[in-house]
């Protein structure tokens, strides 16, 4: 009644009773249409809305030949409805051919899934902002030392010149000091052997990172001989040994056998530097002897306001010079040098995922060539159809619109496959983090929205990319009838359009392989060196003797040679010594050197060499040989004269063509304390260090921290000794940790774990690479070959041999093939440099790796239009001209 009521107010006016009737009964029909889709309150609602728009028409205020809209949906815009009804077919003939599309999108998918890995790590590591207060004011400070066996080195700092630095230099707010330790968490239950750090007050307040719960130290507790010590945990350490429990702060912690009180747990991540779990207050002491000489304080500095990266830098080059007048017998050789505290923690770790994004973009690039080419032939394969469609009346836009339209549905198919195989790639990829200063922070690697945002451009991008043939053609052909002579257009330099398209295919191909080639190459030269140690078969055991009973020297020796020989009594044992520290564990403590009768006055006398402390029978274990005079032996104790054996790179710096057994040298100064050299050893390519090395008896080495964890390496051909190795070690003090159980082997390969992993991405893209190059170029060539079909049959049909036939084919074929290895051999030569950022000794040229790629792509191109020229010729010639 209300409708009919209305429809007389309103339409009365202008129309009579039959006329009336008539364009009711209409709007009621469509209105039921509404009533059907969306309810009955939308369908009144929609007649409503139409009986008073109708007087509209007849007032010429709307045009009457526009017809209502439908009244299942609401008006839309002509161009949007178009989209919309393309999109929607799109998805049909996506579904209608699952077999063509799931290769299109998998081919995608893997080079959105790679791409989208690797940016989650350069986005973690890279992106992501430190987690300190304004990080790009903070600095890493280090003495530069000029040293006689290279340039100028970077070394940790003294105390004394910490201080000097912190009291003079103008240009930072504060600095700081934290110096590498290991710590033996004693009280209940088994000891445990912490990574932690000696540091100043100024640590925390510096970086601008306070304590999660409690609070951190203050100079009072810094303070030397300060009466209640103290300590900071880590998040970590306090989820594991208080179970998170509130009270842990204001909790004992023994701490190398001395009760500490904590006082404050820092953030979740929070482990700067040296991925430390324990902070305890450093108390400089300028009356302790190692005020001045002991370095290995890590400097962090914050710029004052105003100050700048040059500023700065000038400042400290006139500090030391001013240092250097004022003591010219130290000082005229060390100098003050920096560097942004993301530069130092990242350590050009930005350049390496740069390099592994841009082989997975690689993956994506040779992808997206592929789908081009699948959907250029799906062009051919749909001729009928778009045939029939221009009949219709469609258009150019509209067959374009066709294609674009399809190209998005595979692309976000491919975006949505990319993704999930990125989430299930990025835990692994946690594990390899090669941050561990900053924890979780620089290692919980997630498909976050930036990441996804970078997936959906690549999308985009790859879709993009693929469709651009398609439309070319569409765009220059005008009609799907035309689309018989694709691939049979214009050529240039000889080469049709499919041909270039190959060429492009096989160019990118070999550009990958080739970087890829080369870096294996470099990696397995690398690790295929002699390191100076034989791994195989070789354990080590790490002890930590750094309780009240063994705070001296002679307490240690005497329970280390204790250990020793119980080891060495445990059956399968074959071998067994000690040392301070392992040469392969990208770990160095330092010293300076200089020959007898040098003066250090002269600039470069001095050596900078690394420090090994070791016991009777560490060569013979280690497998590092004495190539003259001899090791270590029971004569070489505290009290006998001081004695070392020298690596042979340090023999030859100092004595080259000289006889080095007997050759004196001093530690330190001109005056420092002689030692004779009694042995030469073989050189060990330690990990990121010097080959410069001598070694000492752990029992004439003076106490230092770097000595009080040691490394039993144990040499036996099997691992049942090592519960027998474990118990013969705890007999001797059970109360002194056991850790570090590792095979030689292992460690090694988790010092190496970046870069193997770096390698193992390249071989995995390259593989993909070379897989997906040889779909496309497959898939291509069998159309290009495909589209010859008739002419094939006509030249069997006009008698031509099958022979010159396929003859004519592989030469074309190669030289599209030359073609494409020239343009991809000069892509990769210049891709050489960017390689040398991802591992070292690149060489430009390799003409096993350039010669292997070459072949490896011919065969593949070759093996590719090899099939679809078969069937060409086994197709008899009637049939070849039906099909046109």
């Amino acid at each position: 009644m209300l409708r009919r009521l209305l429809a007389v107010v309103v339409l009365g006016l202008w129309l009579d009773g039959d006329e009336r009737e008539d364009v009711l009964a209409d709007l009621e029909a469509l209105a039921d249409g509404v009533v059907r889709r969306r309810g009955k309150l939308a369908g009144a609602l929609w007649l409503g809305r139409e009986l008073l728009r109708y007087p509209r028409f007849l007032l010429g205020t709307r045009s009457p030949d526009r017809r209502p809209p439908s009244p299942a949906r609401p008006a839309r815009r002509p161009g949007l409805e178009r989209w919309r009804r393309e999109l929607r077919y799109a998805v049909r003939r996506v579904r209608r051919r699952p077999g063509a599309s799931a290769v299109i999108i998998l081919t995608l998918g893997i080079g959105i899934g790679a791409s989208t890995s690797v940016f989650s790590v350069l986005s973690t590591l890279v992106l992501r902002p430190l987690p300190f207060d304004e990080p790009d004011r903070l600095v890493r400070v280090r003495e530069n030392l000029v040293v006689q066996s290279g340039p100028p080195r970077e070394v940790t700092m003294s105390p004394r010149r910490f201080e000097i630095l912190r009291d003079r230099a103008k240009s930072f707010v504060d600095v700081a000091a934290a110096r590498y330790r290991t710590f033996t968490l004693g009280g209940e239950g088994e000891p445990e052997r912490v990574v932690g750090l000696t540091a100043t007050w100024s640590h925390f307040t510096v970086l601008g990172v306070g304590a999660a719960r409690g609070r951190t130290f203050t100079p009072e507790e810094d303070a030397p001989g300060a009466p209640a010590p103290v300590a900071v945990i880590s998040e970590s350490l306090w989820t594991r040994r208080f179970g998170r429990a509130p009270t842990a702060v204001g909790a004992e912690l023994v701490i190398d056998g001395r009760p500490h009180t904590v006082i404050g747990v820092m953030p979740r991540g929070f482990r700067y530097p040296y991925a430390g779990e324990v902070w305890i207050p450093m108390g400089i002491d300028p009356a302790g002897q190692d005020y001045e000489a002991a370095r290995g304080l890590n400097v962090s500095g914050r710029l004052a306001p105003g100050s700048t990266m040059a500023s700065a830098r000038e400042e400290l080059d006139g500090l030391s010079r001013a240092l250097a007048r004022e003591r010219p017998d130290t000082d005229d050789r060390i100098g003050y040098t920096f560097k942004t505290l993301e530069e130092e923690i990242l350590e050009g770790v930005p350049r390496k995922v740069a390099a592994l994004l841009g082989a997975a973009l690689f993956v994506l690039l040779i992808g997206a060539g592929n789908v081009a080419s699948m959907i250029a032939a799906r062009l051919h394969v749909e001729e009928r159809e778009l045939s029939l469609q221009v009949a219709l009346g469609a258009g150019q836009g509209d067959l374009i619109r066709r294609v674009v339209s399809e190209s998005l549905v595979l692309g976000f198919s491919s975006l949505a496959l990319g993704l999930g195989l990125s989430a299930g790639t990025v835990g692994y990829l946690t594990s390899l983090s090669p941050v561990s200063d900053l924890g979780p922070y620089f290692q919980d690697f997630a498909v976050d929205l930036r990441v996804a945002f970078f997936g959906g451009v690549l999308a985009v991008g790859a879709v993009a990319l693929a469709s651009i043939p398609s439309l070319f053609l569409l765009r220059r052909r005008g009609s799907a009838a035309s689309l018989r002579r694709v691939g049979h257009g214009p050529r240039r330099m000889g080469m049709g359009f499919l041909d270039l398209v190959v060429a492009a295919e096989l160019a990118v191909a070999v550009v990958l392989l080739t970087g890829a080639g080369l870096t294996l190459q470099s990696v397995r030269a690398e690790w295929g060196i002699d390191t100076g140690l034989r791994p195989e078969g070789l354990h080590t055991f790490s002890v930590a003797p750094t309780s009240s009973g063994y705070a001296e020297a002679e307490a240690r020796v005497a329970y280390l040679d204790q250990v020793l020989a119980n080891v060495r009594a445990v059956a399968g044992v074959e071998a067994a010594g000690y040392t301070n520290l392992n040469p392969m564990r990208s770990q160095g403590w330092g010293t300076s050197v200089l020959a007898d009768g040098e003066s250090d006055a002269v600039p470069g006398a001095l050596y900078q060499i690394n420090h090994r402390a070791v016991s009777e029978g560490y060569f013979e274990v280690a497998g590092t040989g004495i190539t003259a005079g001899r090791g270590f032996g029971p004569s070489d104790g505290p009290t006998d004269p001081a004695v070392a054996v020298v690596s042979r790179a340090l023999a030859d710096a100092l004595w080259r063509g000289e006889d080095p057994l007997g050759k004196r040298l001093r530690v330190g100064t001109s005056d420092g304390e002689i030692v004779t050299v009694v042995g030469v050893a073989e050189d060990v390519k330690e990990l990121d260090f010097l080959e410069e090395t001598w070694y000492r008896p752990y029992a004439q080495t003076p106490g230092d921290y770097n000595t009080l964890v040691v490394e039993i390496f144990v040499r036996s051909g099997s691992r049942s000794f090592l519960p027998g190795v474990r118990e013969a070690i705890r007999a001797v003090d059970d109360g002194v940790p056991v850790f570090r159980i590792q095979t030689m082997e292992e460690i090694l390969r988790f010092e190496r774990r970046v870069e193997a992993f770096g390698t193992l991405l390249l071989a995995l893209f390259a593989g993909m690479g070379l897989l997906m190059a040889g779909v496309g170029i497959y898939g291509v060539l069998s159309y290009v070959t495909g589209r010859r079909t008739r002419e094939i049959g006509l030249r069997v049909a006009l008698g031509a041999r099958r022979w010159d036939v396929m003859r004519e084919v592989t030469v074309r074929t190669l030289g599209t093939c030359a073609v494409g290895l020239a343009v991809g051999c000069l892509g990769a030569a210049g891709m050489a440099r960017m390689m040398e950022s991802l591992v070292v000794d690149v060489r430009a040229f390799s003409p096993l790796v350039y010669g292997s790629t070459a072949l490896v792509v011919l065969a593949m191109a070759l093996a590719a239009s090899a099939p679809p020229t078969m069937r060409a010729l086994r197709i008899h010639p009637r049939e070849a001209l039906g099909q046109e």
